[in-house]
């Protein structure tokens, strides 16, 4: 079961340079991100249990900076796509490695 919860704030910085500053951050944190023209989604944590992800969407404000809209969701490693035995292993393996 997906859960999520909603966050949403403002910055000073227009959404094409917030969306560059959130690019630069999400790397010196060593967190995965994907992003298009006014969306990312940031991989918050991964683990055994699933991924945690915030998915968000970059507006101009009223006031020349930006809106970021988002949600905070869970997704279990159990829901979506159909994983074998020894592929579910394989990332619990590799989570534990990676953890080192």
């Amino acid at each position: 079961m997906r859960k999520k919860r909603t966050f949403a704030f403002h910055s000073r910085l227009d959404p094409r340079n917030f969306g560059v500053r959130i690019q630069e951050e999400a790397k010196q944190a060593r967190l995965p991100i994907e992003q298009s023209e006014n969306a990312f989604n940031l991989r918050i944590d991964g683990n055994h249990g699933g991924q945690v992800f915030y998915q968000a969407r970059i507006s101009a404000d009223e006031y020349g900076g930006s809106l970021i809209e988002g949600e905070i969701i869970t997704i279990p490693w159990n829901e979506g796509e159909n994983k074998t035995k020894f592929q579910k292993v394989m990332e619990v393996i590799g989570y534990v490695l990676g953890g080192i």
